[in-house]
């Protein structure tokens, strides 16, 4: 695209995008009489290609962006403010068009969009993100042979460590990124982590009662085991749901009190909680956060081609 005027002294020889077409007519400093009237757009010349015609519209590799749009992990990390609790979870970028990497998510505020791996601290300030692209992720060969959710945890303790060697860091993950192995290499790393863990990946030999015996059981009720080395502690709580939750640091007890409404006596009971899930759902958060926050920020760009 070329803009031209009908006063002399103000014409563009290279394309320039909309974006910049409008950025330099804003820097305009002309006087009422000398507005223009009118700006041209011309069609692109043989040698230029647009995006429509270059064929990378259909390219998974997010990374092949032009350069900065994605922003820098080092750069982020520069500016976070140091902190030991830090949690990993995914987050969407809202997109309607199409591109293979966009994904649909049931149950998100976001549904359809791109989906970030995003690390943050507790309050929310983003640390370190990748973009998912299915088998195209961005990840160090090291971790490439591993499952995904292990794989992006080690990626953002990687750049914890990089950035602030002597800190004493706790990650919180969800059960969509893990199973119970990565517990044992963030310890081996001196990393702590605690994380909700799926029945399905509790290992057949786990010592503990099933989901089916503690619904039988009073709410609040939970059971505990450990290794036999005591780095790992598993505990499943009976709360609405039954918890499963796994940490190579954090303990079962003390136990607190917490306030849940009961259908049987219709009224406010007191139940009691594993200290392990009053550290994860204090520290878990920080990643819906930074969600929240952006959401109250963000730009809505609509493309028309």
């Amino acid at each position: 695209m070329q803009q031209d005027t009908n006063f002399s002294g103000y014409y563009w020889k290279r394309p320039l995008t909309l974006n910049e077409l409008l950025a330099e007519a804003e820097e305009l400093e002309l006087g009422d009489d000398a507005v223009p009237t009118e700006i041209v757009i011309f069609p692109p010349e043989n040698d230029d290609i647009t995006d429509e015609d270059s064929g990378d519209e259909g390219n998974v590799d997010i990374n092949n962006l032009p350069g900065g749009q994605l922003g820098d992990n080092a750069e982020f990390m520069d500016m976070a403010p140091p902190a030991e609790h830090n949690s990993v979870d995914e987050s969407m970028v809202p997109y309607y068009g199409r591109h293979p990497t966009k994904q649909f998510i049931r149950g998100k505020p976001i549904r359809w969009g791109y989906k970030i791996w995003t690390g943050t601290n507790r309050l929310g300030y983003i640390e370190w993100f990748e973009p998912y692209q299915g088998s195209n992720t961005k990840l160090s060969d090291e971790y490439k042979p591993l499952e995904m959710g292990a794989s992006i945890v080690l990626e953002f303790v990687d750049a914890l460590k990089a950035s602030q060697k002597d800190m004493n860091y706790h990650i919180f993950f969800d059960n969509l990124l893990t199973s119970l192995p990565l517990l044992s290499e963030l310890k081996s790393r001196g990393v702590k982590g605690t994380r909700i863990i799926r029945e399905n990946r509790l290992s057949k030999n786990c010592p503990i009662v099933t989901a089916g015996e503690i619904k039988k059981q009073p709410r609040g009720n939970f059971d505990y085991a450990t290794t036999e080395e005591n780095e790992i502690v598993v505990c499943k709580w009976h709360d609405n749901s039954i918890v499963n939750i796994a940490s190579n640091y954090s303990m079962v007890f003390p136990t607190i009190q917490v306030k849940r409404f009961s259908k049987k006596d219709n009224k406010v009971i007191l139940v009691p909680q594993p200290h392990i899930i009053k550290i994860y759902n204090e520290n878990m958060g920080g990643v819906d956060r930074a969600d929240q926050i952006i959401s109250l920020y963000r730009t809505c760009i609509r493309g028309k081609k």
